[in-house]
């Protein structure tokens, strides 16, 4: 079975302590706190969902003091002036591939950018190739930045996660519950920081330790799922 996603109502940590790291991430981590020191003006962080995109990025925007543009501010009428003071970044840039108005106002962003030699550091789930723009200005230039591909988290770094997160919690848990767990759980920080608080709650409400049958029920994952 694929991989469920959950939509736990848990604010996200995404300090720079929090964040998972591991052989497959460090370049881009490394990368990222390198800032800046950087040999190229724009840069893509590109990955698929729990990727640590957006982590990275805040660690990015703590370290370097940039500014955020919610990829929503990017729309006809926008003002890149508001950002043309100092780096900036955009998180799911590649929302505004098929919005003409969208991409014309990230097309201003990068140019005054460059032109201010500022820094500015997009997050997507693709590299640019694959966003379907619709601007031939704007592809271009996005298929020349530097693009940093973030693979998915392994089994190895989210096991080290999980065990941390129980154990943080005081908590026992059995190596078949992460085992169980890593089959059906996206792999990410985040989800798997909201995983492992539902379980607790569970296990406190119904007075019992963290097994796989609880796991089961708690995430609403069928028998015949399994």
């Amino acid at each position: 079975m694929g991989q469920l996603i959950f939509q736990f109502e848990l604010r996200p940590d995404y300090s720079h302590d929090n964040f998972l790291l591991g052989a497959n991430n460090r370049a881009a981590y490394d990368f990222v706190r390198a800032w800046p020191n950087w040999p190229v003006p724009v840069v893509i962080l590109a990955g698929a969902q729990g990727a640590g995109k957006t982590h990275l990025l805040k660690i990015w925007q703590a370290h370097s003091g940039g500014a955020l543009c919610p990829v929503q501010n990017l729309q006809d009428g926008f003002n890149p002036l508001r950002y043309s003071g100092g780096p900036a970044a955009v998180d799911d840039a590649d929302g505004v591939a098929g919005k003409i108005g969208a991409e014309r106002a990230l097309l201003h962003l990068y140019n005054l950018s460059l032109q201010n030699k500022q820094t500015l550091l997009l997050a997507a789930r693709r590299h640019p190739q694959h966003w379907g723009l619709l601007l031939p200005d704007l592809a271009s230039r996005l298929r020349a930045a530097f693009t940093l591909e973030i693979p998915q988290p392994d089994d190895a770094m989210m096991r080290q996660l999980y065990q941390k997160l129980f154990a943080d919690r005081q908590l026992a848990v059995p190596d078949a519950v992460i085992d169980w767990l890593l089959l059906r759980v996206e792999r990410s920080a985040t989800t798997a920081q909201q995983v492992v608080a539902v379980l607790d709650a569970a296990a406190l409400e119904h007075q019992r330790p963290i097994t796989v049958f609880l796991a089961r029920k708690v995430l609403g994952v069928e028998e015949g799922d399994d």
